[in-house]
């Protein structure tokens, strides 16, 4: 674990380099970890102010005829608060030492693991999902809004798995992942995460989470950036904006 007074970064970066994750135990303020924390609160409570596009449903709960949110999809163009976090200066600056100084946004989801009913996320690596960007040079900020836990569903991560390319995936229980169950074996390493806490991985970590047993929420937000060096196929970038937030033509002065 790091802590975010390692101004340069130097072990964390040395922990991704070898691991291809590495976590901070404190790199939020107890402010902004209220804020965010309030703001869920408000995006996941009825009438569901998102919009119905921007929340993807408890599979468990739907089939019980409630409404339950699982998690929020592309949460930074439903609202300008989460924007604004994935552009948060302490994030981008891990990132750009990790990526280079042109950073992109792919992806903004707040993972919302709700008490009981939170299920299981299998072992998947991201860069399986997206072949789109190419190469797939991505680094995921997976940040704690609510304490992290071995019972509640923290992140697993496989340690140097993202020297290994990517693993053949498959569908199963409607989630694409790896395939073969031997791969989880073996250096595999639980983070769990005090409130305010993060963890950075890169594309190609083989990482998941267990399901939620306990009565409390598991609440993550995870930004997804990419390499501006990296392209993106044609189709994608008419179907979905992948915005500059470091270094690019629309990233902030």
């Amino acid at each position: 674990m790091s802590t975010v007074a390692d101004s340069n970064y130097d072990l964390a970066l040395r922990d991704l380099a070898q691991n291809g994750f590495c976590s901070f135990d404190e790199f939020f303020s107890g402010q902004e970890t209220s804020e965010l924390r309030a703001k869920l609160d408000w995006a996941i409570s009825p009438p569901f102010p998102l919009g119905d596009a921007a929340y993807g449903m408890d599979r468990g709960s739907a089939q019980q005829g409630e409404k339950v949110p699982q998690k929020i999809i592309d949460a930074a163009l439903h609202d300008p608060f989460f924007m604004k976090l994935a552009h948060h200066p302490r994030i981008l600056d891990f990132v750009e030492l990790a990526l280079g100084p042109v950073i992109r946004l792919n992806t903004s989801t707040v993972w919302l693991k709700p008490p009981n009913i939170g299920a299981t996320m299998e072992a998947h690596q991201d860069a399986a999902h997206w072949k789109h960007i190419q190469p797939p040079r991505y680094l995921t900020v997976w940040i704690a809004v609510d304490e992290s836990t071995l019972d509640n569903g923290c992140l697993h991560f496989k340690r140097g798995s993202h020297s290994h390319g990517i693993y053949p995936h498959s569908l199963l229980d409607n989630q694409y992942c790896i395939s073969d169950p031997g791969v989880v074996g073996g250096e595999s390493i639980a983070v769990p995460l005090p409130a305010g806490g993060c963890s950075f991985h890169l594309g190609t970590t083989v990482h998941w989470s267990g399901p939620n047993r306990t009565q409390d929420h598991r609440r993550g937000a995870a930004f997804t950036y990419f390499s501006g060096s990296s392209s993106v196929a044609d189709w994608a970038e008419k179907q979905h904006p992948f915005p500059y937030v470091r270094g690019g033509p629309s990233a902030p002065d």
